[in-house]
């Protein structure tokens, strides 16, 4: 029978946020990691375990954290699969990911910071021991191999990376989706690329350009600012031309076909290749 920490605390505090209109989740998220100080295992949407660690910031993992990213990948991914998780945090669509693909698919999931990057290797080890094909690089994803330096923000979940200077201590490895695909041998087409990285999309577009013009790739999931970014997401997207089948943006509940530089505020977006 599964636990109350499973099924039964995840489902209150949906129903707790819910009704205040996600009033309260910061609250509710340190009350969370006072109540598991040594961290808590529950299910995922696709049914397989993930380790939640004891950190308020990452309480929203737990009562369902963007759904709609969740549902969307559900619906794209297919077991036999290689997805790439890009910024993964500490491994939350990489487990959903993994689960997708099973045992015959593959997922790499990419992450420069060193204390997200243990969480992550937690919960890819949890994937592995269920029979799951997952791996984590401990790098940055850019348009290219090289360093960058790793930017931290308020919250683990904001970090993000800029250009590195020559010779920064500092500086983290980096890689491009294009290279990766080439070093792990990829030989059929990568079937989802995910990017969080708080800012440096356009980089990492620009770094799988090569692949998406090949047919290599089939979706991409990125986030999108209005203004500049989106406006550098636009030009990359009018670059690739007829490689590009559609764009579409979370918007009022759904998948909405549009232009990136038409969103109003900070949004997810879907790419389908040709």
């Amino acid at each position: 029978m599964p636990s109350f920490t499973e099924t039964v605390l995840p489902g209150l505090y949906r129903s707790a946020l819910k009704l205040t209109r996600r009033r309260g989740a910061l609250t509710l998220g340190r009350m969370n990691a006072r109540a598991f100080p040594q961290g808590q295992h529950f299910r995922l949407p696709t049914g397989n375990w993930f380790f939640l660690p004891p950190d308020p910031h990452f309480f929203g993992y737990l009562h369902g954290h963007e759904s709609h990213i969740s549902q969307l990948i559900a619906q794209l991914v297919r077991p036999g699969d290689t997805c790439f998780d890009i910024g993964a945090n500490i491994g939350y669509f990489t487990a959903q990911l993994a689960a997708l693909c099973g045992s015959d698919g593959r997922v790499m999931a990419y992450e420069p910071d060193g204390s997200n990057f243990g969480w992550l290797q937690r919960n890819i080890d949890l994937a592995q021991a269920a029979g799951h094909h997952a791996d984590a690089v401990q790098a940055a994803v850019s348009d290219r191999t090289g360093r960058r330096k790793l930017v931290r923000g308020s919250e683990s979940t904001l970090h993000t990376t800029i250009k590195a200077e020559d010779g920064d201590p500092e500086a983290i490895a980096a890689v491009s989706v294009d290279e990766e695909i080439e070093r792990l041998g990829i030989a059929g087409p990568v079937r989802l690329i995910k990017v969080d990285v708080e800012g440096h999309e356009p980089g990492v577009l620009r770094g799988m350009a090569r692949s998406v013009k090949r047919g290599e790739i089939r979706h991409a999931i990125i986030e999108v600012s209005p203004g500049s970014q989106a406006a550098e997401i636009d030009a990359i997207l009018r670059d690739w031309g007829k490689s590009v089948a559609a764009l579409r943006i979370w918007r009022d509940g759904q998948w909405v076909p549009s232009p990136s530089v038409d969103i109003t505020s900070r949004s997810d977006a879907v790419i389908d290749f040709a």
